[in-house]
């Protein structure tokens, strides 16, 4: 018998250039875009990474 070999799933979600900072900016509640960027200096802080946008809706530091 012949194994088949499938090839792994394509990640749909894809990592872009888009700056973190200004999509945090569009965050409309004043309070919720200050945590925001108070979670970022502590993510930051903790990783030693930068962070990445992926997709429009999705922060990674990675």
């Amino acid at each position: 018998m012949v194994e088949k070999k499938s090839k792994p799933a394509e990640i749909k979600t894809k990592q872009n250039s888009a700056s973190v900072e200004e999509f945090i900016g569009t965050v409309k509640n004043e309070q919720k875009q200050q945590d925001s960027f108070t979670l970022l200096a502590i993510m930051k802080q903790a990783t030693g990474e930068e962070p990445k946008m992926w997709e429009a809706l999705l922060l990674v530091l990675k």
